[in-house]
């Protein structure tokens, strides 16, 4: 899936993070970010929740400007791209969905990859491995 597709197929708002983790590379660098989500996406005229992973790499930027717990916490979730970088904040400043130099916890990359979990691996799903209906 295409950074634009996710765009156009998840709602955003009140979305969640999951995991992040940091790629370990060589030296004092990284090989990527990567993050999961917890996200809504709209199945059979309803909104259920999915975990989408997306894994960040090449000329790399995270900006994280204070210390609050993010994990777990719901937050609207700005994505843009400009053609060249793609940039999520997962604590952005207001609810615009548009970048704003006072976002926190920001992630700006050369190139991005988006995966949803499939339903046998996304424990949020009624067919998970929680079996939770």
């Amino acid at each position: 899936m295409t950074f634009e597709e996710m765009l156009d197929t998840y709602a955003l708002c009140d979305g969640a993070v999951v995991g992040l983790e940091l790629l370990p590379g060589t030296g004092e660098s990284t090989d990527g970010v990567h993050l999961t989500l917890r996200v809504r996406r709209p199945v059979k005229g309803k909104m259920i929740p999915v975990l989408v992973g997306l894994s960040f790499g090449g000329n790399l930027e995270v900006h994280i400007n204070d210390d609050g717990d993010l994990m777990g916490g719901y937050s609207d979730i700005t994505l843009s791209s400009d053609g060249g970088r793609y940039y999520v904040s997962v604590d952005p400043f207001g609810s615009s969905g548009v970048p704003d130099e006072r976002d926190n916890w920001v992630i700006v990359a050369d190139n991005v990859d988006v995966n949803e979990y499939d339903p046998p691996n996304n424990p949020l799903q009624p067919d998970g491995p929680s079996g939770r209906r």
